[in-house]
């Protein structure tokens, strides 16, 4: 059981960075465990991944958020109210992953914007600052 969550929040405004989605408040066995999800596509175990069915994330709002393995790099769309995908080809994720990396040394403050392809940013951040 973890003990801490990490939290999912979509931002549509209050930022000139927005919209972005956030992935917050993480500790190195959190983002050893994102690792594993993209791991996952990148072996193609499976095709697409909901952030939500995993204990480890709490959304804020009941936003939705999915990883989705595509054969272009389309990047998050808003399927429905509050309903996100992120599709990446392989590059793309594998692309992800390598930007995941530098958060399972120990804890420091830090952000990485994973991926803009779309109008909606994916923004990883431990502390929900950037």
């Amino acid at each position: 059981m973890h003990s801490h969550m990490m939290k999912l929040e979509y931002l549509f405004e209050g930022s000139d960075d927005c919209p972005l989605i956030r992935i917050y408040g993480g500790v190195p066995k959190d983002y050893s465990h994102l690792i594993g999800i993209i791991d996952d596509l990148l072996n193609e175990r499976k095709k697409s991944i909901y952030l939500n069915d995993k204990k480890t994330y709490k959304p804020i709002n009941d936003m939705k958020l999915e990883f989705v393995l595509s054969s272009t790099n389309i990047g998050i769309t808003e399927v429905a109210n509050s309903d996100f995908k992120c599709s990446l080809t392989k590059e793309g994720w594998s692309k992800v992953r390598q930007l995941i990396l530098p958060f399972l040394n120990e804890h420091r403050s830090m952000h990485q914007w994973l991926d803009e392809t779309s109008n909606i940013s994916l923004l990883l951040t431990d502390t929900g600052k950037w």
